[in-house]
């Protein structure tokens, strides 16, 4: 009895690839979350004339790398989910990383891709891949091309880099205004302890109006400070400042056990200060911006929020949660 293997035509990458991720950003961003799960502790992310196309992309890490066998039966492996068997990286890291369809998408934003990786476990070689996407594309079935995996004598750090070239058309700005607002929130505009940390420089690119830094000095605009704490025993506390970081108030379990019956109950002293006897520990912190000075007691005398600081809270604002100092999204 003969037997047979499912084919697939060259025109499914681009059904898994363009069309399920529709914009270029959303690609780059699976790189990125490709470094995090390579436990890296920076990636650096290179865009060389992207306004147009012809251009290139190139996001580096400094991650564990790949083997031979970690490209062929991982990297190429499309669709394929290493968290339900495997969901935590080698350093306890929870995996980020999708199927490989916002990957696919990315690397075929240009027309060809090297990629140079250099695994810990192997340091004494450096593979390389090169794709030709217009060779695929013409080809009859997406078997038929075969990838050329070369060893050569490693000169890079340990890490992977991959380089996108020959854009297929340029990123508009309304591509990179999304790029640069799903890096500010991947680790926290706020956060300053992240093990993880993206290396960037948009003045580089053209896009010289969209440079406005993140930093914790636009925080000095917000008119309240409401912050929580959420203990590993289950103990909780909170507590409110002003925009000059004066307190304002403070509550504990007891407190918040009080205001969730409704002021009906009274405190014993058997309370303690926990809710619950054990949990994640946990932070919450909230700024509250007021964008009509006017009606602001506690701004009125000082200097109002400029329209800078309005773009940017329309760009950061909202509620944002992080496991590990990296942000989840959707929230689970």
């Amino acid at each position: 009895m003969a037997r047979h293997h499912l084919r697939f035509a060259p025109q499914i990458l681009t059904r898994l690839g363009e069309e399920l991720v529709p914009h270029p950003d959303m690609g780059i961003m699976e790189l990125v979350r490709n470094a995090y799960d390579a436990d890296a502790t920076e990636c650096s992310i290179e865009l060389v004339n992207p306004a147009r196309p012809g251009g290139s992309i190139i996001v580096s890490d400094d991650g564990h790398g790949m083997t031979d066998a970690e490209l062929t039966s991982d990297f190429l492996l499309i669709g394929r989910s290493r968290k339900p068997s495997s969901p935590f990286t080698r350093s306890g890291r929870r995996r980020v990383g999708e199927k490989g369809l916002g990957r696919l998408a990315a690397l075929r934003l240009g027309r060809r891709v090297k990629v140079t990786t250099r695994s810990k476990a192997t340091p004494g070689v450096q593979y390389t891949l090169a794709i030709d996407w217009d060779e695929l594309d013409s080809a009859h079935a997406v078997e038929d091309v075969a990838l050329e995996l070369r060893d050569v004598p490693p000169h890079a750090r340990v890490g992977t880099r991959i380089e996108i070239h020959d854009l297929r058309q340029g990123l508009s700005v309304a591509d990179v205004e999304r790029l640069t607002r799903s890096l500010t929130l991947l680790t926290g505009p706020f956060q300053t302890e992240s093990t993880f940390k993206i290396l960037w420089n948009q003045t580089a690119f053209g896009y010289e109006d969209l440079t406005s830094a993140v930093t914790d000095e636009h925080l000095q605009w917000a008119e309240f400070h409401l912050s929580g704490r959420l203990g590993e025993d289950g103990s909780q506390s909170a507590e409110l400042r002003d925009h000059q970081g004066h307190l304002i108030g403070t509550a504990t379990a007891v407190d918040l056990r009080s205001v969730a019956a409704g002021g009906r109950r009274r405190a014993t002293a058997d309370d303690g200060q926990r809710l619950f006897s054990s949990s994640p520990a946990a932070k919450f912190d909230l700024w509250m911006f007021n964008l009509n000075p006017r009606h602001s007691v506690a701004l009125r005398d000082s200097i109002q929020p400029t329209s800078e600081i309005k773009s940017w809270l329309a760009d950061v604002g909202g509620v944002h949660l992080y496991h590990h100092g990296l942000r989840v999204q959707p929230y689970g």
